[in-house]
């Protein structure tokens, strides 16, 4: 019987770390703009100071995050946009770990099997469950076991980018879901 692995789904931000600075330029013109973030991508770069290579994955950073859908502001990104437009708030960083951890799927019915909905839902749901202390040697022994990515530098680089979303003061840090010690460097 051959088993078929899962992808690991994580690449939406193409190496670019969750900057919630930069998300809150997206999330504001979304909030704005009459067109939200349907403008030429020239005009996104004017009106949100980002440069055209950073501004898609912002987006998908927002969109992921639960802040936006379909380039406007989602129904809960109305709300943060109302009570937290700097994205300073716990309460945000919570918001966007919970809609982060469902993949892009967002709030549709889950798969059986976490992995299935890619890499985040797996870290979340089946990885730290079992394993709430872990080496960095671990962490991408499992990934890496379980998730179908040809090249292993682009394994490294996105489960370093989603553990960098909840261990740098610039992601989601306050919430301390996940707590950098040296190992994880």
């Amino acid at each position: 019987m051959i088993s078929i692995m899962p992808k690991i789904q994580l690449s939406f931000h193409t190496t670019f770390p969750l900057k919630k600075e930069d998300v809150i330029q997206v999330f504001r013109v979304a909030a704005t703009q009459e067109l939200g973030l349907e403008n030429s991508i020239d005009n996104l770069m004017i009106s949100t100071g980002l440069g055209n290579r950073k501004i898609p994955p912002m987006i998908s950073w927002a969109t992921r995050g639960g802040l936006l859908a379909d380039k406007r502001l989602s129904k809960a990104g109305e709300i943060v946009f109302r009570f937290d437009p700097h994205l300073e708030s716990i309460v945000t960083d919570w918001l966007m770990h919970f809609y982060l951890s469902f993949g892009k799927y967002g709030l549709e019915k889950p798969f059986d099997i976490p992995a299935e909905w890619g890499g985040w839902t797996y870290f979340v749901y089946e990885f730290l469950p079992q394993y709430p202390s872990f080496t960095w040697e671990n962490f991408s022994y499992h990934f890496a076991s379980v998730f179908d990515e040809e090249n292993r530098n682009t394994l490294v680089k996105n489960i370093r980018i989603m553990l960098r979303a909840y261990t740098e003061p610039y992601g989601l840090a306050k919430c301390q879901f996940v707590q950098k010690n040296k190992d994880l460097a």
